[in-house]
């Protein structure tokens, strides 16, 4: 045994932390909305008297102090599911209020409010992104991984396709030669694995996949970037209309968007609304083109393009468009992230290559070079 061993001390990602992060993305962004519906449709009503008001961000605090103790007190994975969905209720229960927060008359519905919602929300998916293109390519974190897995036979929840994915992903760790501690202790784990002693529960049919396997990704990338590209089009002549026929053809569109807008009050934001224009412009552009290249078969090109459209179109002009329409823009804004999300699915299943078993997500770790 070696008595003298460096340690480790860098940090290693939670294996499951995209998925967390994602559910606590949705759960933040229904909380908004669910919350905003549910007061306009109520008419605003408080919790309180005359000498106190318990706003939702003080049960945004509760939910956000729950989901912390739970992931303190409990190991359990489904520990981690209902805290991550705390997380987000209470996340969105107190950034509801943000406009409070920033003006000095406790404005609620102060027009920048939104715009820093969107933001919030943004920063998160950026997080959710980032983890989901990150690769485990050490030793160390490959092992973490795999014994996070082995909580399923701790609870009697494992899967054959999980069975067969950690034999695979062992193998290779046994074989490795940058930390023989570990490939003894993958060869530990993999002779228990192959030892059939641990129940082992049928696979179960993911519904998503069974739809996805049905409807054909390609025609639903058609038609969502068809849609998208007359929308543009839309944008385009609103755009033509204000900058050079505002007084004669621009009664019908001007009147009603521009001039009637409560956002629009001055020139800056005037010009700030044809910034938002231009860029619907040059977007719907992007679409256009994706759709040609497309429907030529010029997949990856068409994907680059259309992915770049959504990403400005989510990112940037979405967050001006947030402060125009306020939260009008939700629906608009859930669908663009549904067409990306469809567009990874197929750039990740269609373009890219693929690998056998675990490896098409997570690398496996290679053997160091003596």
């Amino acid at each position: 045994m070696t008595t003298l061993s460096p340690r480790f001390h860098n940090l290693v990602r939670n294996p499951q932390a995209a998925n967390y992060i994602l559910l606590t993305l949705v759960t933040f962004g229904i909380t908004v909305v669910g919350t905003r519906l549910y007061l306009e449709l109520t008419g605003y009503p408080q919790l309180g008297n005359k000498t106190f008001h318990i706003a939702h961000a003080l049960w945004g605090g509760l939910f956000l102090i729950i989901a912390v103790l739970l992931l303190l007190i409990f190991v359990n994975r489904y520990m981690d599911v209902i805290g991550a969905i705390l997380a987000g209720v209470g996340v969105g229960l107190f950034i509801d209020e943000v406009g409070k927060f920033i003006t000095q008359s406790n404005d609620y519905f102060f027009p920048l409010a939104a715009p820093i919602i969107y933001v919030a929300f943004l920063l998160i998916l950026m997080v959710y992104l980032s983890l989901r293109r990150q690769r485990f390519t050490r030793v160390r974190g490959e092992m973490y991984d795999i014994l996070e897995e082995f909580q399923e036979i701790l609870d009697n929840d494992l899967q054959q396709r999980e069975y067969t994915a950690l034999v695979n992903r062992l193998q290779p760790l046994t074989r490795q030669i940058e930390r023989p501690d570990l490939a003894a202790l993958a060869q530990a784990l993999l002779g228990y694995l192959e030892s059939n002693t641990q129940y082992i529960r049928p696979d179960e049919e993911n519904e998503l996949t069974r739809l996805f396997d049905r409807l054909t990704l390609r025609r639903l990338l058609i038609v969502a970037m068809m849609a998208l590209s007359f929308l543009s089009g839309a944008a385009i002549l609103l755009l033509l209309l204000v900058v050079f026929d505002r007084d004669t053809l621009g009664d019908l569109f001007v009147e009603d968007i521009i001039r009637d807008n409560i956002r629009v009050t001055d020139m800056t934001s005037f010009v700030s609304y044809l910034v938002l224009l231009s860029g619907q412009v040059v977007t719907g552009v992007l679409y256009i083109a994706a759709l040609g290249l497309f429907w030529k078969r010029r997949e990856i090109l068409a994907m680059n393009l259309g992915s770049a459209a959504l990403v400005v179109s989510i990112t940037v002009l979405n967050t001006l468009d947030f402060y125009f329409n306020q939260f009008a823009v939700v629906l608009d804004s859930l669908a663009l992230f549904a067409i990306l999300l469809l567009m990874m699915r197929y750039r990740a299943r269609y373009l890219m290559p693929q690998s056998s078993g675990r490896e098409s997500s997570q690398s496996s770790p290679q053997p160091a070079a003596p």
